[in-house]
């Protein structure tokens, strides 16, 4: 089955967003289905870890909040694996979408 992004060639990122139960959503409502039914992103365990991860970054939200914007944007870009060349965060693009949001307020 062909999905309707292609994470190779379509911006697959702009359209998804995670939400605080930790589901993972798409603003592309095709491609929101095909999250669950094709891809398998929100089953039950990983709904769990997401929503683990999103709950460990809110209890750091309020420890944070005099960092300036600038600080803020550093982290999302270390989460990101900008500027370093470490592996990847596991869940790492829920925390760079919660920092963004965060921010964004």
């Amino acid at each position: 089955m062909d999905l309707t992004l292609n994470p190779a060639v379509d911006d697959v990122e702009a359209t998804i967003s995670y939400l605080k139960d930790g589901r993972i959503r798409s603003s592309n409502q095709a491609f929101d289905a095909e999250l669950s039914s094709v891809l398998n992103l929100n089953t039950f365990a990983m709904v769990n870890r997401r929503k683990a991860v999103v709950n460990s970054f809110l209890r750091l939200v309020p420890k944070r909040q005099n960092m300036s914007r600038q600080e803020w944007e550093e982290l999302a870009r270390n989460w990101n694996g900008e500027g370093h060349d470490d592996p990847l965060r596991d869940y790492c693009s829920v925390v760079v979408h919660w920092i963004r949001k965060y921010m964004l307020r």
